[in-house]
């Protein structure tokens, strides 16, 4: 029978007629290191990435593994990465990929990876080392300017059917400048005009210099069926500004909502009827204006923690100071005497 977490994986159980035995089989995991490798250079006070690729021989491996790093000329000098739980079934050879911030200072360290022989996460002091060491260098941290550039044209599966509430759009992306571990956003604009009405697939990306990868933004626009502009930008500035990624002709493309009603979470649902709201992304005060009196406003982030709070008892334009929230992506709920709204909108 299988354990519980922090015992060994498998127990042996014998039933007789009047005893119960329990005894722990010979099932450990040994894995093996067959590559130990890092993804793009190491900089001080950023996140490093990090892969591995391991076999195990064993019984089957349920418990974490450990990225660390240990300076090449103090062995007292070390940092544990990350920690993260695994699992690498008998005779599976698995790839796995790490992420964790770097704090040490520049210099030359020791790469190890480390398992738990005994499965028993409980104990970090059980951990050993899997293979051999791989020499790295934290750099400095990037002082070089981000340049991020599309090498093909961005794209929806079919840009003449666009499900609203489940956009998915692929960008190739390509930095040729300075460490870029910032956002990336896919605005939404009327097809004529560059007044911001809605944003999808608002995240984190890491790109190093002449580092390229594809990735995909997805999820709700909130905004009824109709064609419209959608353009790709980045930060540079920890969401404090955005710049559309050149060339122009790749960053931008006209699409068509023709789905806005499936796949919706309740929040997402309320968005068919969103209050007009502006400018996006803002910087200081954000604008809603609305034919209702407002009696709440209510904003909380992406996590659904409430940051802001006012009671404006008014309709019309009406200004909402946001100078005090931290740049990023939050989601706004107005509240009238007859209904409830929800958008979301970027704070710079």
């Amino acid at each position: 029978m299988r354990g519980k977490v922090g015992t060994a994986n498998y127990l042996n159980v014998a039933v007789t007629s009047s005893n119960i035995t329990f005894s722990v089989p010979n099932v450990l995991p040994n894995l093996t290191l067959n590559t130990l490798s890092t993804i793009g250079n190491l900089y001080q006070n950023s996140t490093g990435r990090f892969n591995v690729n391991l076999t195990n021989t064993g019984g089957e491996y349920n418990s974490n593994l450990v990225i660390l790093l240990k300076s090449a000329v103090n062995d007292s000098i070390s940092q544990v990465v990350c920690m993260d739980p695994v699992n690498i079934g008998t005779g599976e050879t698995k790839s796995l990929d790490f992420m964790g911030n770097v704090t040490l200072t520049a210099g030359k360290y020791y790469l190890y990876v480390m398992y738990d022989p005994q499965n028993d996460r409980s104990n970090a002091d059980t951990f050993n080392n899997i293979g051999s060491s791989l020499i790295v260098e934290i750099l400095n941290t990037s002082i070089e300017t981000p340049a991020l550039t599309l090498t093909s044209k961005i794209s929806f599966p079919d840009p003449s059917q666009v499900n609203g509430n489940d956009a998915i759009l692929t960008a190739r992306i390509k930095n040729n400048g300075g460490y870029f571990e910032d956002y990336v956003v896919a605005f939404v604009y009327p097809v004529n005009s560059y007044i911001a009405l809605s944003f999808f697939g608002f995240q984190k990306i890491i790109l190093d210099k002449d580092e390229e990868k594809t990735i995909t933004l997805s999820g709700n626009i909130g905004l009824e069926p109709g064609s419209y502009l959608t353009a790709l930008a980045y930060s540079t500035t920890l969401g404090n500004s955005y710049s559309f990624m050149d060339p122009n002709d790749y960053s931008k493309i006209v699409f068509t909502i023709t789905d806005n009603a499936t796949k919706a979470t309740d929040i997402e649902k309320t968005e068919e009827a969103k209050p007009h709201l502006y400018p996006i992304p803002a910087t200081d005060i954000l604008y809603l204006k609305s034919d209702d009196v407002v009696k709440a406003i209510n904003i909380t982030d992406l996590s659904g923690k409430l940051v802001l709070k006012i009671n404006p008892l008014r309709n019309g334009e009406i200004p909402i100071p946001i100078n005090t929230l931290k740049a990023g992506a939050y989601i706004l709920q107005s509240i009238t005497e007859t209904e409830e709204k929800v958008c979301k909108f970027i704070k710079k």
